[in-house]
């Protein structure tokens, strides 16, 4: 067998010079060894977990109570592994290393940005052409096309305007350090 760089069975998914550590949303997927389904079955279209599945439910968790800078937001434990989009940011990071709250605010929603907007296009590209569809393909799916394509576009907009500064909220921040858009956007979520 062929092995990628004498190591790896195939070549790596892994963009090349992209730091890794940085912000973004990540797609991963932790196998099993042997791909063993230990960690639960499919039984009546739901998984019931296993001692071991369990072990790895809760730990997931725990992973996201123990560090700051992640963010799980959406996860699946199948038989033989897990699925999960991990958010890792460095609001927290930038604070620590000085900066005012909403400076690493603004400075980690630009880290982000690109690949938000990338992502959600990416999406739209998909279902945008469903909402053209005509006959009973347009009936069936020219409604979820629509319906996808306006929630992709509200939560890329919140992600990129409210988030940020939902999260500095908790930080030790006065009213004057913020502009009128951003205290905005405070008084409708309050």
């Amino acid at each position: 067998m062929d092995k990628f760089r004498n190591k790896y069975r195939i070549q790596s998914h892994r963009m090349p010079h992209w730091d890794y550590a940085g912000n973004g949303i990540y797609f991963i997927t932790f196998v099993t060894k042997n791909r063993e389904c230990i960690l639960g079955e499919i039984y009546d279209k739901k998984m019931i977990l296993t001692d071991f599945g369990k072990i790895v439910d809760e730990q997931w968790h725990k992973s996201f109570q123990i560090r700051n800078e992640l963010f799980l937001d959406e996860y699946i434990i199948m038989p033989n592994h897990l699925h999960a989009i991990v958010v890792l940011e460095n609001i927290t990071t930038h604070i620590e290393r000085g900066s005012k709250p909403l400076s690493a605010a603004i400075y980690a929603t630009n880290e982000v940005s690109v690949s938000i907007i990338a992502s959600t296009l990416v999406i739209f590209s998909v279902f945008i052409p469903l909402t053209m569809t005509s006959g009973m393909a347009g009936i069936l799916f020219g409604q979820l096309g629509w319906i996808i394509t306006v929630v992709i576009f509200v939560s890329m907009a919140a992600s990129l305007t409210l988030t940020p500064p939902l999260v500095i909220i908790p930080s030790e921040i006065s009213p004057s350090d913020l502009n009128p858009n951003v205290m905005f956007s405070i008084r409708i979520i309050e």
